[in-house]
């Protein structure tokens, strides 16, 4: 049978004893290994009674803890970041579509007005928009096919300008 090493227990429960000489020895402070030898067994009250933590008595916890939290504070900066970031972008977007709405009545057309709220969500109509785009399309295949007979008509006028000379 494998030997146990009760050394650093019985060590650690020595020191406990010396500590605490008021309290009562406990009656189940011992016990029997397989071996018949006997053990001293640590009880929780024991361990736990003076204060002592595991974070009190582990320094590389403390250090993980430490380090945990410098991971936290690094990921928090960095979505601190992010959210500037698309800030800003959300800022130009903003300002490209002011730009936009007041160049397109120029040609007849309209985008909805975006308003200045803290939040900066737009609520617009979905419909609205896909018929501003399909009559946008509309005119804009007008506008080509009249380009496209005008050019047709200049080349036609010009060869047939060419042929009477």
């Amino acid at each position: 049978m494998p030997t146990v090493d009760t050394t650093g227990i019985a060590s650690y429960s020595k020191k406990k004893k010396k500590k605490k000489k008021k309290k009562s020895p406990n009656p189940n402070s011992k016990a029997n290994n397989t071996d018949g030898q006997r053990v001293d067994v640590i009880d929780d009250d024991d361990f736990f009674s003076d204060g002592s933590s595991i974070s009190n008595s582990s320094p590389s916890l403390r250090t993980n803890i430490g380090e945990e939290l410098k991971a936290l504070r690094l990921s928090l900066l960095e979505e601190v970041e992010r959210r500037t970031k698309a800030e800003k972008g959300l800022h130009c977007t903003h300002m490209q579509w002011h730009r936009l709405a007041a160049c397109l009545p120029q040609v007849g057309l309209s985008l909805p007005e975006v308003q200045n709220s803290g939040d900066m969500q737009v609520e617009m109509d979905p419909s609205a928009i896909c018929q501003e785009i399909l009559v946008t399309r509309a005119v804009n295949e007008a506008i080509e096919r009249a380009l496209a007979r005008e050019e047709t008509e200049i080349i036609t006028k010009a060869v047939i300008d060419s042929e009477k000379l």
